[in-house]
């Protein structure tokens, strides 16, 4: 249904009162091909919700490492993202117990953070 919606030019960028987009809600149940589809289509992979979630904090809090990579892979990825109880990306990874989903996060921050200062 996503991917006929998205062939009939469907504003892949539409949100709801709460401020959640099809790629938010996507990230937050853990459905990669509906986060794939809906990225090749320019959705928003950085847009928060009213309580500040990204896609990625959602994919992260749930611990769905193929959504995270394919969000963390995108090159607009923010990993300084925080929800409104000012938790980010490494702390939502410990707490929901995916160890490998917070190995990931650990990853591409520390990854981030030597291009930067490589760049310096």
């Amino acid at each position: 249904m996503v991917a006929a919606l998205l062939e009939a030019n469907a504003d892949s960028l539409a949100y709801d009162m709460h401020s959640r987009t099809s790629l938010l809600l996507a990230a937050e149940h853990g459905d990669k091909e509906i986060v794939d589809m809906l990225l090749s289509k320019g959705a928003a992979e950085d847009h928060a919700d009213t309580d500040q979630r990204t896609p990625l904090l959602l994919a992260v809090a749930n611990g769905d490492r193929a959504v995270v990579e394919a969000l963390l892979n995108h090159p607009n990825a923010n990993l300084d993202a925080k929800d409104s109880n000012n938790r980010g990306l490494l702390q939502l990874a410990v707490e929901s117990g995916n160890r490998d989903v917070a190995w990931l996060v650990a990853k591409m921050m520390t990854s981030r953070q030597l291009a930067k200062r490589e760049g310096e």
